[in-house]
């Protein structure tokens, strides 16, 4: 199984103030206890004070870091000097001389190793992975030279509530990673640095110092305000707090009309655009550069913007949520999570909602959804996704947040439900497969669609590693009906949305085969062999217009199938890999490739209108808003066309 590029918490660290020194014997652990103030809503770093968290490559051949302490999931830019100009280097966690610590890898398109500059200079990151409190040494190592440099870092521990503002009767989910092993924690409500406050409870940390969840409800009366929710190791000493807001966020209202707020436009994942009316088949030609605005630590994007309210929204896969004026491009503010960000963010009702996807060297920290005020990027909740990483986009639909999930590699995964409000779980199950493709509701809200990964379990055959589609009932989570595909190339996932329309469903596989489905039943009402399969069959979700169904194949194709029989209508062939999905707003259809382009397209015919190369491979999959089309390119920038580019 791979995964497919569809569609925590910041840390920012407040306070650190040295108390004592300790000692803990049975972790065998020297470290200083701190009083350390956790990231709260303050995840955000505005345009104002600047957004670049990454340190300029000293001058003197050592290293810099962007913090030297924090807690697990913390995002840790480092900046080296002194290697062999384009050799690549290394970041190394907990080194202790060579052949040691734990190397930073690449997973999918977070690829943390870089090349030295032609000064020998390099800027490179890592996520803080789970561990005890105490010292350790970060280091960059030069692959070729074979040169080492270190810094020092100290991990601190780090809470997290779970929801960060709300009324009384409020639930809070209490975790906690970076404490000491097996230390004994006391949880206490309303303290202060003159009383304990309410103790609410003790948790017994893991041998990797995490807290299991604990939870609290806000009582009855207590007035607006901020709440301080603190935790002391009562065999450390260590202490560190996180603040609560008793209130209601200030939220903007809904997206407007022509916004393109989710994934798919609208619940159904059509990906068309029908209030769009200033780009059309007589100007499209005339697309130019609007703006162009560089990632915070530019690489690759493969969710798509998403536009609501006068706010572009792009997450990355270096775990950075940013937030662009829509007709600028400046960016509002940035949110930086504790693992890469696959998918595509959701805004509804004033808040965007996304997940991360943790990877093996970090363990399970980064598995996360959240929440945040889409006007100024503070975190309302997040919850941590029991089932695995979320690699699409979460779905908003009735005050609930629809997340599919993954582990890695050929296993596990799941399916919840979440408050939209809250986070708190309504409902979940898990899966002997992972479910990586965004989920479709039908237009009467009782039905829920979604494709899965494949177990690969070696029997029963010969259908052991084809993917499912999955009927579920959005009240209750419970299978309504489920097909199981053919295995045809032994690597047979769904990495697409299921697009409904007029009781269908049309999807792709990675097998190669597109499907149109009786979305009553699961029946197959027919299915077309695109000329690829395995990593490079279908991974591009469909979009439906005009009684053609269009999207891109692993063999360069993009295809324009007639709805009723799925024969083919067009096809136009680009010359690379196609994972775009493609979108149609006014009569154009666009959609981008491996080779660079982004392409317009007469969709009655498949030839090009208009066509832009951008500087690296496109992954991600354009929105069309307000006039205005947005592309995040694999190169680290966004963009916004638009005619003449005014």
């Amino acid at each position: 199984m791979k995964r497919s590029f569809l569609g925590s918490r910041g840390q920012v660290l407040i306070g650190l103030i040295v108390i004592v020194f300790g000692f803990i014997g049975g972790a065998g652990l020297t470290f200083v206890t701190i009083f350390h103030t956790a990231a709260n809503s303050n995840h955000v770093l505005t345009a104002s004070p600047g957004i670049t968290p990454s340190p300029t490559p000293p001058q003197d051949n050592t290293i810099g870091l962007s913090a030297s302490s924090g807690s697990p999931g913390t995002h840790l830019f480092i900046a080296a000097t002194g290697f062999t100009p384009g050799e690549y280097v290394q970041p190394v966690w907990n080194y202790q001389g060579p052949g040691t610590g734990t190397l930073e890898k690449s997973y999918y398109y977070f690829a943390p190793v870089r090349a030295a500059d032609t000064a020998g200079s390099t800027v490179e990151s890592l996520f803080v992975p789970t561990g005890v409190a105490g010292n350790y040494t970060i280091a960059m190592v030069g692959q070729k030279s074979g040169v080492v440099k270190t810094a020092p870092f100290q991990v601190v521990p780090g809470l997290d509530p779970g929801v960060y503002i709300g009324p009384p009767g409020t639930v809070l989910r209490i975790i906690g990673w970076g404490f000491a092993k097996y230390d004994k924690v006391n949880l206490y409500w309303n303290w202060t640095s003159t009383n304990n406050g309410q103790q609410i409870g003790t948790v017994t940390a893991s041998q990797k110092g995490q807290l299991g969840q604990s939870t609290f409800a806000v009582p009855a009366g207590t007035a607006n305000g901020t709440y301080t929710v603190a935790a002391i190791g009562s065999i450390s000493g260590i202490l560190t707090q996180v603040q609560f807001t008793v209130g209601v966020p200030s939220l903007s209202g809904p997206p407007g009309p022509s916004d393109w707020s989710n994934f798919g436009f609208d619940l159904q994942s059509n990906r068309v655009n029908t209030t769009e009316t200033t780009i059309s088949p007589a100007n499209v030609s005339s697309l130019a550069v609007k703006w162009k605005s560089p990632a915070p630590f530019p690489f690759k994007t493969v969710g798509a913007p998403i536009v609501a309210n006068g706010i572009v929204y792009t997450g990355d896969v270096q775990g950075i949520l940013t937030a662009r004026d829509e007709a600028t491009g400046n960016v509002l503010w940035t949110f930086y999570a504790r693992a890469p960000i696959y998918g595509s963010p959701t805004v509804q009702n004033g808040i965007a909602y996304f997940g991360s996807v943790s990877y093996p060297f970090g363990g399970v920290v980064g598995n996360y959804v959240y929440a945040l005020n889409a006007t100024d990027g503070t975190l309302i909740w997040d919850n941590w996704l029991s089932y695995g990483a979320e690699w699409a986009t979460p779905l908003v639909v009735n005050g609930r947040v629809f997340v599919p999930s993954a582990l890695k590699e050929g296993v596990s995964g799941g399916f919840s439900a979440f408050d939209a409000n809250t986070g708190a779980t309504l409902w979940g199950f898990s899966t002997p497969y992972g479910i990586f493709a965004p989920d479709t509701m039908d237009p009467t809200g009782t039905n829920l669609y979604v494709g899965t990964a494949n177990p690969c379990f070696t029997s029963p055959s010969p259908t052991v590693c084809a993917g499912y589609l999955l009927d579920l009932n959005p009240a209750t989570g419970s299978i309504i009906w489920q097909i199981h595909f053919p295995d045809v190339s032994g690597d047979d996932d769904v990495p697409t949305a299921a697009l409904y329309s007029n009781g269908r469903l049309y999807l792709g596989l990675k097998s190669g085969y597109f499907y149109c489905v009786d979305a009553t039943n699961g029946n197959i009402i027919w299915q077309y062999k695109t000329g690829a399969s395995g990593d490079f069959g279908v991974w591009s979700s469909a979009t439906l217009y005009n009684n053609m169904v269009f999207f891109g194949g692993g063999d360069h194709v993009i295809y324009a199938l007639n709805i009723s029989d799925g024969s083919v209508a067009w096809s136009f062939t680009t010359g690379s890999v196609i994972y775009s999905s493609p979108s149609v707003a006014n009569g154009v259809l666009y959609i981008g490739g491996v080779n660079k382009y982004i392409y317009a397209l007469d969709p009655t015919k498949g030839t090009v209108l208009w066509s832009f190369k951008t500087g690296a491979s496109v992954w991600s999959s354009p929105t069309i808003s307000n006039g205005v089309l947005y592309l995040s390119g694999g190169d680290g920038y966004d963009y916004a066309f638009s005619p003449g580019g005014v």
